[in-house]
């Protein structure tokens, strides 16, 4: 197919709107000689370029090494990267492969999204990125480990609870989270080491993990000499629904002397109350 200079310019308008035509455009696109899409990565704006991105995904058979090419090289660090999220979403296997490739390349992050969940990735593959001076790399890195199945998933988590970067933080106690009483003993082994930050996590997660264990390691944190600590402890233990914890909490009211501490215990009996009236 042919294209005169008036019908590429309206098609490079098409694909850089927002209108109903724009799929049929990046179609069009798709299954025209490949040096209109050339022209179009040149020539369009960053909407543009990302829709002939997507066509040469489209193209039977997809054109792997031309993305490849684009995701290194291109001038446009929005469009080397739409051509990586392009690959990522491709099924073929090795691919995997290719994209690590390309770490290093400034657009870290966006590589570990796209491998995240790939069948041919291996779990070794992201642990070097686990450390990185990064955090979004750090965290997108955990989620890419987690995915393959990497053996050491636990360790890592733990050691995020300390990270300086709450979007990391997130990640390993979503992660703890799913595991249930699971991770109980991991906490632990941690929580005397673990910075007040850390520590904050980690009674967080008491909380939202709950039982009978978790309750009993929420009620030690209010011995702790800071009340930053004895307040995270007391935020969480009113999530907790075990016999007579009203009873401690009153209890704990008559020793505690930090009227911060006292006022989150005041608000905790009360709701323990409410709970116990239902």
């Amino acid at each position: 197919m042919i294209f005169a200079a008036a019908a590429l310019s309206g098609l490079i308008g098409i694909l850089q709107g927002v209108g109903p035509e724009r799929e049929q455009a990046i179609q069009t696109l798709a299954d025209t000689s490949l040096s209109l899409t050339l022209t179009v990565l040149t020539e369009a704006n960053w909407r543009g370029r990302d829709a002939a991105v997507q066509s040469l995904a489209k193209r039977q058979p997809p054109q792997i090494e031309l993305l490849l090419e684009v995701s290194r090289e291109h001038g446009k660090i929005a469009t080397r990267r739409a051509a990586i999220r392009a690959l990522g979403d491709l099924p073929k296997p090795g691919l995997c492969d290719s994209l690590m490739t390309l770490l290093v390349s400034g657009s870290d992050s966006v590589i570990l999204d796209a491998v995240t969940g790939r069948v041919d990735c291996r779990a070794d593959d992201f642990a070097p990125y686990l450390h990185s001076p990064d955090a979004d790399t750090r965290r997108r890195a955990f989620s890419a480990y987690e995915e393959a199945g990497g053996g050491s998933s636990e360790r890592y988590a733990i050691e995020f609870l300390d990270d300086p970067h709450h979007g990391v933080r997130h990640v390993a106690k979503t992660y703890l989270v799913s595991r249930g009483s699971g991770s109980l003993a991991a906490i632990g082994s941690v929580y005397g080491d673990l910075s007040r930050v850390g520590k904050s996590v980690a009674l967080d997660l008491l909380g939202q993990i709950g039982g009978e264990v978790a309750t009993e390691r929420l009620m030690e944190a209010m011995s702790d000499q800071d009340w930053v600590i004895r307040r995270a402890a007391t935020a969480n233990l009113v999530r907790m629904d075990e016999g007579g914890l009203r009873e401690r909490l009153i209890s704990l009211m008559q020793t505690e002397d930090n009227p911060l501490v006292r006022d989150a215990l005041d608000r905790a009996v009360e709701g323990s109350g409410q709970d116990n009236g239902r």
